[in-house]
């Protein structure tokens, strides 16, 4: 009697851990678009401008999903094969993070604001991580995951918002009734310091 056996994996065969990172690629693109669109409702009623937090919300794809992109196209001969340190996510995460500091250093210095890229190319990533997902998952599991991630955010932004601590209209509870947390002013402080 022989027992089952599985047939190895043919070469370029889609993988779990594929799959999985863009599960978080997913679900980083929910929970950053779902926390702007609260703060963007919560400031209703005060000087509540768009762009700024359609840049924020690029910018932070950017850092979030466009290093997943990069090494999901990255070439290689076999997914098996140990890959170097240069095309791993975690670098690309690095350099994510170094081009977004630069960005924002030449600012002051040439003038040159690349927010604007950087945020189209987090928001091109984004789709492309929601298309690379959603092509392999059952339609009803990849609805209760949007969901539920969904739910998630808004639950996070319940429980960080209601310490007094990162809230949307921070400056103007600071304004009208001086009751916020002071962890925020003492980094404002640390950070006008070091500037």
């Amino acid at each position: 009697m022989s027992s089952p056996i599985k047939p190895a994996r043919a070469p370029g065969a889609s993988d779990y851990d594929r799959d999985d990172r863009a599960t978080v690629a997913v679900f980083g693109t929910i929970m950053a678009t779902v926390i702007a669109g609260l703060y963007y409702a919560a400031r209703t009623g005060f000087a509540n401008p768009a762009r700024p937090i359609v840049a924020t919300l690029g910018l932070s794809l950017f850092i979030t999903v466009v290093p997943f992109v990069a090494w999901r196209f990255s070439p290689r001969a076999h997914y098996d094969e140990p890959q170097p340190w240069w095309r791993s996510q975690t670098f690309f995460t690095l350099v994510a993070l170094a081009l977004s500091g630069i960005a924002g250093m030449a600012v002051p210095a040439a003038g040159i604001n690349a927010t604007w890229i950087l945020s189209a190319l987090g928001f091109a990533a984004a789709v492309v991580a929601f298309v690379i997902w959603i092509r392999r998952g059952h339609p009803g599991a990849n609805l209760l995951f949007l969901a539920g991630t969904g739910v998630f955010a808004i639950w996070a932004c319940g429980v960080a918002w209601s310490t007094r601590y990162k809230n949307p209209v921070f400056w103007e509870t600071l304004e009208y009734r001086a009751d916020v947390h002071h962890d925020p002013l003492y980094y404002v402080s640390m950070a006008n310091n070091m500037r």
